[in-house]
């Protein structure tokens, strides 16, 4: 499959051509003018090197083809030096609500790796390296950790290298999504936290693989409600997570953060020495 965004290929030529200097290359900025949904006239996108325009266009048919956008309000980005690699960020999406075994006063909604949509040829999140561009403006999911009991849904799925439980861990609160944002404009994970405070109000702060908590065994009937330990005591998860919330866009994905892993925007390709612990104490 050969899908080359001709922004790409215009970036990556003008870094080369343009002679940036050795150390101190300038920022490529990026200004990405996109048609609005109501509108059949395209509009045009342009790049920036060193306060200097380039030659050459790219049409944001190319961009929304590349990127998988849905139209969005004009933005400027701007594109820090990284060897003529536009960074990638880890996405998530939407999965199936669980089966429970009694109702609850919120919905329980559910995020993952391999949720809806899948991302090209039905492919899952890449959470060591990141999956999506970092052009592409998509929305952050946020969360807001109360340590609330655990409702007595069913533990779907199956073991691979941690129980099936870790996989359909438990958030202990509430989920909702911004409107969308260009991944380069989470600069760092206090900027991005700082957006959903902004969007959701004090409490709020962008989802982690690892926000999921889990305890050994947990299913329908066991270890829910007032069987539910403290946070301290439980286990960490990862790749997917129920919350409580009132709904989750279906037709995108999410930007969630990583820790211990450059699959970030802001963090893309760097060595990182952080190693996270999850799973159980002993």
């Amino acid at each position: 499959m050969k899908r080359i965004s001709l922004l790409m290929m215009f970036l990556l030529g003008c870094l080369v051509a343009c002679g940036a200097p050795q150390g101190g290359e300038p920022a490529v900025q990026v200004e990405v003018t996109r048609r609005p949904v109501e509108s059949p006239t395209p509009e045009f996108t342009r790049a920036v090197v060193g306060g200097e325009e380039a030659e050459g266009t790219a049409t944001p048919e190319a961009i929304l083809e590349w990127n998988e956008l849905t139209p969005t309000p004009d933005v400027l980005v701007t594109l820090p030096p990284s060897n003529g690699k536009v960074a990638t960020g880890m996405t998530w999406g939407v999965i199936d609500s669980p089966p429970i075994g009694e109702a609850t006063e919120y919905d329980i909604l559910g995020a993952g790796c391999w949720g809806r949509p899948l991302i090209g040829d039905n492919q899952g999140c890449d959470a060591y390296q990141g999956d999506t561009s970092c052009i592409a403006a998509l929305p952050i999911l946020c969360v807001k950790v109360e340590e609330l009991p655990r409702p007595n849904y069913e533990v779907t799925g199956q073991a691979h290298a941690m129980p099936k439980e870790f996989y359909r861990g438990w958030l202990g609160g509430f989920m909702a999504a911004t409107e969308p944002v260009v991944g380069l404009e989470l600069t760092s994970l206090e900027v991005a936290n700082d957006m959903c405070v902004k969007r959701f109000g004090e409490g709020w702060r962008m989802a982690s693989h690892h926000d999921g908590k889990y305890l050994p065994d947990m299913d329908l009937n066991v270890y829910f409600g007032d069987d539910w330990v403290a946070e301290e005591n439980l286990c960490t998860g990862g790749w997917n997570f129920y919350g409580y919330g009132e709904s989750l866009p279906t037709e995108t994905r999410f930007w969630v953060y990583i820790n211990g892993q450059p699959g970030n925007c802001w963090n893309n390709g760097q060595q990182i020495m952080e190693s996270p612990f999850y799973g159980c104490f002993e």
